[in-house]
């Protein structure tokens, strides 16, 4: 019987393969939460265009009067009005004559001229900023 055979590995190699694997780790981690959060708000930018179209197609059905008010838009958006918040995955409305304040909220104000509603800005809050701000150019 040969002893010099070895079986398994040393203590060292172990640490070694244990370093590499934190290393490897400590620069994906980072990297994914990154792409996570960068998705989340591609979905809050896409939520927040969903809120425009409804404007611009009750827009397009009342003589190209605009109208920011919960009962014109709510039958325009999809499933009843509510949108899923992609921070949150709770279902809720747009915040209606109001800014989006906090993570995955959509918001949607009316510009106004002369007392009457000539347009709108829709916006989307992402993990700690605005990341979509839309109008209709006015």
């Amino acid at each position: 019987m040969n002893l010099n055979t070895r079986q398994g590995f040393t203590l060292i190699e172990m640490m070694i393969v244990v370093v590499i694997l934190g290393i490897l780790l400590s620069i994906a981690i980072p990297n994914y939460n990154r792409m996570r959060d960068r998705s989340k708000e591609a979905q809050v930018q896409s939520v927040a265009h969903t809120v425009q179209l409804a404007a611009e197609v009750y827009a397009a059905s009342n003589d190209g009067k605009y109208s920011v008010a919960a009962a014109d838009l709510r039958p325009l958006l999809p499933r009843g009005n509510l949108l899923e918040n992609a921070f949150t995955g709770i279902a809720s409305e747009p915040q209606f004559s109001a800014v989006a304040a906090t993570p995955g909220q959509i918001g949607i104000e009316a510009v106004q001229e002369a007392g009457e509603s000539v347009g709108y800005t829709v916006t989307g809050f992402g993990k700690s900023a605005l990341v979509a701000e839309l109008s209709n150019g006015t």
